[in-house]
């Protein structure tokens, strides 16, 4: 760890940085008109993610990257994080992957197109109701929301198959 960001549960690591910026050398490599927004680049917190977000929603070509998506996962030795870049043309998102290097699994989507593992066509649950769904949920590093996120996440999980907490969104969808 090399140092925390919006407080001491919100690690930053060397590797972090390191990934953002080989993805954006290769990014800019090939699409250099492109405009490139990686989470490291961003201050802690919504207020500032908003609004990197909102400075660049202009943009023709923008994409989006989480170098490390579970970074205190990463950190800690397990294997729950993943690489999440999406990419929105004048504003709305048009393809994204999430790549697991662990299980070395490459999810990707694009508008109009079947979403893909490794190629091949995966689907969403058939699931119809909440009693048959395993509801995947986190809690950001941010103290303040800490107990909103565990309030809603009690509140459903009566109602659910189970719950689970795997420290990474992208590995969890």
């Amino acid at each position: 760890v090399v140092q925390t960001k919006a407080g001491f549960a919100d690690l930053l690591t060397e590797v972090d940085g390191e990934c953002q910026q080989v993805i954006e050398q290769i990014v800019r490599s090939k699409h250099p008109t492109h405009s490139f927004l990686g989470e490291e680049q961003v201050a802690p917190g919504a207020a500032a993610a908003s609004a990197a977000l909102d400075e660049l929603s202009d943009a023709a070509w923008l994409w989006v990257v989480d170098p490390i998506d579970g970074t205190t996962n990463f950190a800690s030795g397990l294997p729950l994080s993943a690489v999440s870049i999406g990419i929105a043309r004048a504003g709305e998102l048009v393809a994204g992957i999430v790549y697991d290097p662990f299980r070395d699994e490459l999810f990707a989507s694009a508008q109009g197109h079947t979403t893909t593992l490794n190629g091949s066509p995966v689907h969403v649950s058939t699931a119809s109701g909440l009693d048959e769904v395993v509801l995947a949920a986190g809690c950001p590093p941010n103290p303040r929301s800490l107990a909103p996120s565990l309030r809603g996440i009690c509140a459903l999980a009566p109602h659910v198959r189970t719950v689970r907490l795997l420290g990474s969104a992208a590995i969890m969808m």
